[in-house]
């Protein structure tokens, strides 16, 4: 029974300190997004935008699509620094009545964004995920933490 006790409080601790969502704070935009991005999600708050929904439901998977090249991005800079750290990234993109991309930026407060880091988020910019878009702003938080 003690045996059984001890096992129990283990795997309890275990699982309570592994919890990421204690570690990141949660998602605000004017925690996280750089004051570029929310000058631009300001001026842009002033047009008017598609139906909600339908974008939404467009969108979302699109933004789920681009996870796993992001967290190479992440995984390549935690081993390249030996730094791992946890924390909300800001992805802003803004699109034109013609469908142009007149906005795209990857941010955060939490921690400093290496040049390399940058530069490999920078490289998203041309997947078709991000294309077809048009008069919309979007706003896309990820959550970035070491698998360690």
């Amino acid at each position: 029974m003690k045996a059984l006790t001890l096992v129990s409080l283990l795997t309890l601790t275990a699982c309570s300190s592994n919890r990421v969502q204690d570690t990141i704070p949660p998602f605000s935009k004017e925690k996280v997004c750089s004051d570029e991005s929310l000058a631009y999600l300001e001026r842009s708050s002033a047009h008017p935008h598609l139906n909600e929904k339908v974008l939404e439901e467009e969108i979302y998977p699109r933004m789920l699509s681009l996870e796993p090249s992001i967290r190479k991005c992440y995984e390549d800079e935690m081993e390249r620094t030996g730094k791992y750290h946890s924390f909300n990234l800001c992805f802003v993109a803004g699109y034109s009545s013609r469908g142009e991309m007149d906005y795209f930026e990857f941010s955060t407060h939490e921690i400093e964004l290496s040049k390399e880091f940058k530069t490999c988020l920078s490289e998203l910019r041309g997947r078709k995920e991000l294309i077809g878009f048009k008069y919309v702003s979007i706003v896309q938080p990820f959550r970035l933490h070491s698998k360690k």
